[in-house]
């Protein structure tokens, strides 16, 4: 059991190292290059979804954006997507072969554990988009991550959640295509960011090209 924490432990603060490096890079990325990378993503992922008729929902940053006023978030450089376990071994290969036919992204699958997710990144900024799974465990849901990371390092209020809190899905249409959203997605982004999460934390001009966090 020690050794498992002692791996968890190390994996996680890898990951953590390699996502800020990722970061500085990312932000270097001029604010309407980084928007057009982050709608090619998002298309890209959905026409596989609807190739592949799977249901894909938004969290994290990308719901918050969505939430707020139907954007993505100005200063934001990754989409974020969730989907069950079915849905997500169905779209994985199909995702890993569509990669390939393009030179400036690569396709990253991720598992460790229970830990499951997909990266795909773009070779030069790092601009990327994650597809996560969350796991049915009786009436709660959870996503396929140790709690380790999940409360301790991003912060998050509880490892899972009610059931009811993402299902049934809604449909919703976000950057003019439609995409599903949790059934409660105010609950969720409380969890995630705080009672605030109205609020911006960044403070940026008129342009977003500088973003200081408040």
């Amino acid at each position: 059991m020690i050794v498992l924490l002692i791996l968890i432990v190390l994996f996680m603060g890898y990951y953590k190292f390699k996502t800020n490096r990722d970061v500085i890079i990312r932000r270097s990325t001029e604010t309407n290059a980084r928007m057009a990378i982050l709608n090619r993503l998002y298309d890209m992922i959905l026409d596989s979804a609807d190739e592949e008729g799977v249901k894909m929902f938004l969290i994290y940053g990308t719901l918050l954006g969505q939430h707020r006023n139907n954007k993505l978030i100005c200063y934001d450089y990754d989409l974020d997507f969730g989907m069950n376990i079915s849905d997500f071994n169905k779209i994985a290969p199909i995702l890993k072969k569509k990669i390939k036919n393009y030179d400036d992204f690569t396709f990253n699958y991720k598992s460790f554990l229970d830990y499951k997710s997909i990266e795909i990144i773009h070779t030069d900024t790092r601009i990327s988009a994650d597809i996560f799974v969350f796991y049915n465990v009786g009436t709660k849901v959870k996503r396929s991550v140790p709690s380790i990371y999940t409360i301790g390092m991003l912060g998050e209020c509880k490892d899972e959640i009610d059931s009811s809190v993402l299902y049934p899905l809604k449909e919703t249409i976000f950057l003019s295509r439609p995409i599903y959203v949790p059934n409660k997605p105010e609950e969720l982004l409380k969890c995630y960011y705080g009672d605030n999460f109205m609020t911006p934390d960044h403070s940026c001009n008129s342009d977003c090209s500088i973003c200081k966090k408040i």
